[in-house]
């Protein structure tokens, strides 16, 4: 019986890592707020969709079912189809898949951050928790997303590109004189 309930865990993670894939691609638009599309929509509504899924399931069978079992169960739904996708090609360091890591981390903190509600037993302090971490995750999903693609596409965080040139360029003419462009005022 017990482990039914686990595959069953298992399934609806599995699933619902399918469907908030589907905001990855920039049509799928399932928000209506401003710079929330793409990857960041579906970090954002992941983190949401997995905290609340694993509070929900962790109070549900408490005392049926271990905690680790029903992380994990919902952690291997997540990842089932994460992981062959990153090491397609024997790459360990998932080194073509960077630009979508933060998105899949996203939805692992949002079980994390589950687990540690369903810990908390004063209302309010669940409720305020419940709220700081929104927001935190709401500024990673979004503000943070682009500070990661900053630093794949420039090498920086801030997204400016600094680039260093030679002191000088030297050439040489028709008659096979080097001139430098220090010397032409450039």
């Amino acid at each position: 019986m017990k482990i039914k309930k686990l595959l069953f865990l298992f399934a609806i993670s599995f699933l619902l890592s399918i469907i908030l894939a589907f905001p990855r691609n920039q049509g799928w638009l399932i928000s209506h707020i401003p710079g929330l599309e793409g990857f960041k929509a579906s970090s954002f509504f992941g983190f949401v969709v997995y905290f609340f899924l694993t509070a929900f399931f962790l109070c549900k069978y408490k005392g049926v079912l271990k905690k680790t079992h029903i992380i994990l169960a919902i952690w291997i739904g997540i990842s089932i189809l994460e992981w062959p996708y990153r090491l397609h090609k024997g790459m360990p360091f998932f080194i073509e898949t960077f630009i979508s890591l933060p998105n899949t981390l996203i939805w692992w903190f949002g079980i994390l951050c589950g687990l540690f509600y369903t810990l908390i037993s004063n209302s309010r302090v669940k409720v305020i928790y419940t709220v700081l971490v929104g927001l935190l995750f709401f500024f990673i999903s979004t503000k943070g997303y682009d500070l990661w693609l900053h630093k794949l596409g420039h090498g920086t965080f801030t997204g400016r590109i600094v680039e260093n040139y030679p002191s000088s360029i030297t050439f040489q003419n028709d008659e096979g004189e080097d001139i430098a462009l220090d010397d032409l005022g450039m």
